[in-house]
């Protein structure tokens, strides 16, 4: 039981007969590495104690805006982190094949690649306005899901985490420090919003920031650098 992992990208075609594992193959879904994962993160603060309710937090984060923006563009695959310098080659690589070859074999109709490069460019701009993507590698490692917030008077949280067992926390995320006040108040209001009767208290509320310091403010809120966060 349990003794091989099968990987693969391979898309089969339609007309192949296939089993679909029931009851032999449990299916596992494999995301990118995390930043704890490719050690640029310390991962000094845990989601899973935070969670069970370890919020007395201190630490302290090395990795610099640069740093981060530069993760973000190379992403979590192994081979990407491994390859230093030329680590967003990995990303311009897999894109490039999309424009070329992938995109062919959906309904087998050639496609201008410029066209489709301009069409990607303009999809990344509009999935990446919320940053429902942050650190979801970890949530999931906690049995956990992803979640964005946004209500009819514009109250909102960039992410709420929200595990099976139905305890949740919310998060804001803010590059650096000037705005961590304002989003701390949203987050307080939002747990004041929530009905008490139907469904618990937040385990915790967070700002995630590109900052370095790991502390939880007088009002309860924690502050957390992504480059000291763990599953």
């Amino acid at each position: 039981m349990g003794q091989f992992i099968l990987t693969g990208s391979a898309t089969p075609t339609d007309d192949e007969t296939a089993h679909s594992g029931t009851g032999r193959i449990a299916r596992m879904l494999m995301r990118p590495m995390s930043l704890f994962e490719s050690m640029e993160s310390n991962g000094k603060v845990s989601l899973k104690d935070l969670f069970d309710g370890e919020t007395d937090i201190g630490a302290k984060s090395t990795l610099t805006i640069e740093q981060i923006a530069n993760v973000i563009c190379r992403g979590g695959w192994p081979a990407a982190v491994v390859s230093g310098k030329q680590s967003t080659r990995t990303s311009m690589n897999y894109v490039d094949a999309i424009i070329n070859l992938d995109i062919q074999r959906v309904d087998g109709i050639e496609k201008d690649p410029e066209r489709v490069r301009v069409l990607l460019q303009s999809l990344a701009r509009n999935i990446s306005t919320l940053a429902t993507a942050v650190m979801r590698t970890n949530a999931q490692a906690n049995d956990g899901g992803i979640f964005h917030y946004r209500d009819k008077s514009e109250l909102e949280s960039d992410l709420v985490i929200k595990l099976h067992d139905g305890r949740w926390a919310a998060i804001e995320v803010k590059l650096g420090m000037k705005q961590i006040d304002e989003a701390a108040a949203n987050l307080l209001k939002l747990s004041e919003k929530v009905d008490k009767e139907k469904m618990n208290n937040s385990s915790f509320l967070m700002v995630l920031t590109g900052g370095q310091l790991a502390y939880t403010r007088s009002d309860g809120v924690l502050v957390v650098p992504i480059g000291c966060l763990r599953d």
